[in-house]
């Protein structure tokens, strides 16, 4: 208990320390040579050496930068020493993704380090296998925002549907963008998983591939909605089949150990966050 409150008293000291940082950084950076890169940091990351792009723009991101299957990093090949993507690739479809690992490549210098995590997928099927739902909890995917307008539109709170909104989200554009922190007052919005029968979503979840299961949600997400509509997460990859995509992009995967991963590299700003929902991944450039 005195650990916890220990905790929320030095919250606002936390908080303000980063705003510090994230100040001194817009200015530093401006003449500080940049050997990082974050693909999609979010709005709000602002660190000493760090390039970010980020399709939200704010303060520290003047310059939207938005990940599609034409896009070319606005940076010179060999670059970098470091790139890291936290919780994006499962935002993206398969050719996007395709492109963006070709420009992380490019824009790395030989051996350079490339730091991916996501969503452990391969984890979340295990906990829906064994009705497991501390794995989908509310507070570890931010579910208590989003849960109102399942109420609303008639989609059951089950861990099934939880499975699902983690392998294909989608959200009315009525509910307004919640990666740009613009919302909506709707009762027709809705941000969930595509609205299926609880027979087709426990089929559909009852594949083994990751991979396979977000691309049949997704194919199902059309017809299930009248309004129109944009995708949260829409890809998912188990532990072989993210490796097997890295290893084709032209990566060396050296491991997928949570541990050894975060005291590698415990210099990357927010390397813990969501680390025990997680799957890490170090690969480096060959």
């Amino acid at each position: 208990m005195a650990i916890i409150f220990q905790k929320k008293l030095l919250r606002p000291f936390a908080l303000a320390r980063d705003k510090l940082i994230r100040e001194a950084s817009l200015i530093v950076n401006t003449i500080l040579m940049r050997k990082y890169l974050n693909i999609g940091g979010g709005k709000n990351f602002s660190y000493f050496g760090w390039e970010n792009l980020e399709a939200v723009k704010s303060r520290y991101n003047k310059t939207p930068f938005y990940l599609t299957p034409q896009c070319l990093f606005p940076f010179k090949s060999a670059q970098f020493e470091l790139s890291y993507s936290s919780h994006v690739f499962e935002h993206l479809d398969d050719e996007t993704l395709q492109r963006v690992l070709f420009e992380t490549r490019r824009t790395l210098r030989s051996g350079g380090d490339f730091i991916v995590k996501i969503p452990d997928f391969d984890r979340a099927l295990l906990s829906l296998r064994t009705n497991d739902r501390s794995f989908f909890d509310e507070k570890q995917w931010n579910l208590a925002s989003v849960l109102p307008s399942w109420i609303n539109n008639s989609v059951e709170d089950c861990i099934e549907n939880r499975a699902a909104f983690l392998f294909c989200g989608i959200w009315t554009t009525d509910t307004g963008n919640p990666f740009a922190d613009v919302k909506k007052a709707s009762s027709a919005g809705y941000h969930g998983p595509p609205k299926l029968s609880q027979e087709e979503v426990s089929r559909i979840l009852a594949g083994d591939s990751p991979h396979e299961i977000s691309q049949r949600l997704v194919d199902r997400a059309p017809g299930a909605i009248a309004s129109e509509y944009d995708f949260n997460h829409r890809n998912a990859w188990s532990r072989s089949e993210i490796t097997a995509i890295l290893t084709k992009g032209g990566f060396k995967v050296n491991t997928t150990d949570t541990r050894i991963i975060i005291q590698r590299f415990k210099g990357i700003p927010g390397i813990r966050a969501m680390h025990n929902a997680s799957l890490y991944i170090w690969a480096t450039k060959t």
